[in-house]
């Protein structure tokens, strides 16, 4: 699980510099697979790097990861819990 997340960090800072670049949209389905994916590590990776891509797009082309996080917040495992609220609270304070 190590590598899983390991590239899901990678990912997301690549997912930084296409959102910039414009090339944001295509990045969103996977994105939102990996929030809905089966292992709770996968579910915690990816909520934590919502933040970034949010913050780079802004938060009107984003609704559907707003909305990700709204839904990892009830996940059943704390730790994705968790990572969505500190989601939140990074995206309070560029909004």
């Amino acid at each position: 699980m190590p590598h899983a997340v390991n590239s899901i960090e990678k990912c997301s800072k690549l997912l930084g510099l296409f959102a910039k670049g414009g090339c944001g949209q295509a990045f969103f389905n996977p994105l939102l697979e990996l929030l809905k994916d089966d292992e709770a590590l996968v579910r915690q990776c990816a909520i934590s790097q919502v933040a970034i891509f949010v913050t780079t797009l802004g938060p009107d082309k984003t609704k559907n990861l707003l909305l990700a996080i709204k839904t990892c917040a009830s996940d059943p495992k704390w730790r994705v819990r968790k990572a969505a609220v500190t989601s939140v609270i990074e995206l309070s304070l560029h909004f």
